[in-house]
């Protein structure tokens, strides 16, 4: 697999140690903790290192992940 999508991660950005144990070799992670300190369900994508991946603000403020 190139990319895959994780939905409810439960990461959050001090998780270093933690995130860097689950990327396979070859792979790299760009991961968005939930926004509600209450809860830390977060988004993650997991890609093969080579592509361009990037993290875009479309601005939105949403209360659910569903939106």
């Amino acid at each position: 697999m190139d990319i895959i999508a994780i939905c409810e991660t439960w990461l959050k950005p001090e998780y270093n140690v933690i995130i860097g144990n689950i990327i396979p070799a070859g792979y790299s992670i760009k991961q968005v903790p939930h926004a509600s300190q209450k809860q830390c369900g977060g988004i993650a994508l997991l890609y093969k290192i080579g592509f361009n991946v990037r993290l875009t603000d479309t601005g939105l403020i949403t209360r659910s992940f569903e939106l």
